[in-house]
């Protein structure tokens, strides 16, 4: 297999160069539309563009699997307007909004949900009224799975897109997103051409900020808990505003090299939430920004966990975790270590949004490899695999974590994505290898058994989750 890949020391350098050019340009007091916006657009648009250049990807497996849009659009319409009508005449008054922006669902208590809020709004909705924010399409679905009041903000995207041309920047602010498209070409020295996207995004957000600070007022919540992705400043914005405390949950590994939860320098001009629900005491140190920090624990790891660990005997069984940047890569490796490996079984864990390319990465009618598995629907649940693998094999998933607790000796390759880890790989504890020979000369060579102690990393959630919601609400 052709070798690609930069070292782990390189895609270090990309995020120090990322973080000293924020700094050298002074770009946190950029100013337009009276709001500070570097902040805004550093990783969801900046970053991310830096990210997709430098991750080893093929665009046909990044992308998802088409659909019709005439039809979303017209069922997008439908939703828009049901929401307004049903937004005029609710009159309600919410303790806590939770913003459900996951597409990957995950089958708990047997109904599809988020699996990153959904224990928070089991627990939450039994003492508090709670209203949902839901990114889906299947509203009603999402309705018959949560016992609180559901929105949708499906639709908002199409009319967000049509109210962006009603807003326009004057020279002056034109003339400072050239300058910073400029200054970001010539100091990475790749033709990015930023200035569009970055232009697009911000109105986007203006957008939101508004939606927002309309919805806030309205529903006078104490409370917006969230999934952050990187995009959600404007709604933290419209949140300080109002009062409401803002609350994020811990939903990846974390590490100084992922800009969401990194700033080298803290001003006021950078919009953090309130508090950040962690999963374990060792987060506190990787999170450098001005968030309080709450150890509540991880409950859907933890409900796998108690459900599905033991300490039997492990089997010549490697999991593969895939993630979709490098899922081809990863494809290619599993494929070629089943045929080198014929002593070892090889499960490749899709996740649910890649189902539909399962016989694209691996040819199910294909009888000629009998020691290899994809996993289409998570049935049996991948848990039951960690706990007899030896071997897990990935790039930045949580699940390499959770896999570490279980006892498996993780392998990876040199990617961006590997980041987030990079304590566990400068620790050892991480292999990464660039080619399949060497990992093949590792698989049958490892005798090691290490194993992450799961208290440093992941807390009793069920304890402590609900007396920290109690806490911030009554403060």
């Amino acid at each position: 297999m052709k070798n690609t890949f930069k070292s782990i020391d390189s895609y270090k350098g990309i995020l120090n160069k990322f973080y000293f050019f924020e700094n050298k340009f002074d770009l946190f007091n950029l100013k337009l539309k009276n709001i500070f916006f570097w902040d805004y657009i550093r990783e969801s648009v900046v970053f991310f563009e830096i990210y997709l250049y430098y991750h080893n990807r093929s665009k046909d497996f990044y992308e998802n699997k088409k659909i019709n849009n005439f039809l979303i659009y017209i069922f997008d319409i439908y939703l828009f307007f049901s929401y307004k009508i049903k937004y005029l005449f609710n009159n309600k008054k919410y303790d806590i909004i939770i913003h459900n922006s996951d597409q990957i669902l995950t089958k708990i208590d047997n109904k599809y949900v988020h699996q990153r809020t959904y224990f928070f709004i089991k627990e939450i909705s039994k003492f508090y009224k709670v209203l949902i924010i839901d990114s889906r399409t299947d509203i009603l679905r999402s309705k018959k799975n949560y016992k609180c009041d559901v929105i949708t903000s499906r639709s908002w995207h199409i009319f967000d897109v049509l109210k962006s041309y009603l807003i326009s920047f004057t020279n002056r602010e034109k003339s400072i997103l050239i300058n910073l498209s400029n200054e970001i070409d010539q100091y990475f020295k790749i033709n990015f051409k930023m200035q569009n996207k970055i232009e697009n995004y911000l109105k986007r957000k203006l957008i939101e900020y508004k939606r927002y600070d309309k919805i806030f007022k309205k529903f006078k919540p104490k409370i917006y808990l969230y999934v952050d992705n990187g995009s959600r400043k404007s709604i933290l914005n419209a949140a300080k505003k109002n009062n409401v405390k803002s609350i994020d949950i811990q939903h990846s590994n974390i590490s100084i090299f992922n800009p969401i939860y990194t700033y080298q320098k803290l001003s006021k001009k950078i919009y953090s939430p309130d508090y950040i629900f962690i999963w374990g005491k060792h987060w506190k140190q990787k999170i450098i920004n001005k968030s309080n920090k709450i150890t509540v624990g991880y409950p859907f790891f933890e409900l796998n966990y108690r459900k599905y660990y033991s300490n039997e005997n492990k089997e010549n069984l490697i999991v593969f975790i895939s993630d979709r940047p490098s899922q081809e890569i990863q494809s290619k490796i599993a494929l070629e270590l089943s045929k080198k490996l014929s002593n070892f079984k090889i499960y490749f864990k899709l996740r649910l949004d890649q189902n539909h390319l399962a016989k694209k990465i691996i040819n199910f009618n294909n009888k000629k490899i009998k020691n290899l598995y994809v996993s289409t629907d998570n049935d049996p649940p991948i848990y039951e695999y960690l706990n007899k693998s030896k071997f897990a094999f990935g790039t930045g998933s949580t699940l390499l974590l959770e896999a570490m607790v279980f006892g498996n000796q993780i392998i990876s390759i040199p990617v961006f994505g590997c980041l987030d880890l990079i304590d566990f790989i400068e620790n050892n504890q991480i292999k990464i290898y660039e080619n399949v020979e060497d990992t093949v000369e590792y698989i049958k060579n490892e005798k090691g058994k290490f194993k992450l102690k799961k208290e440093e990393y992941f807390s009793d959630s069920f304890a402590e989750l609900l007396p920290s919601i109690n806490k911030i609400i009554n403060e």
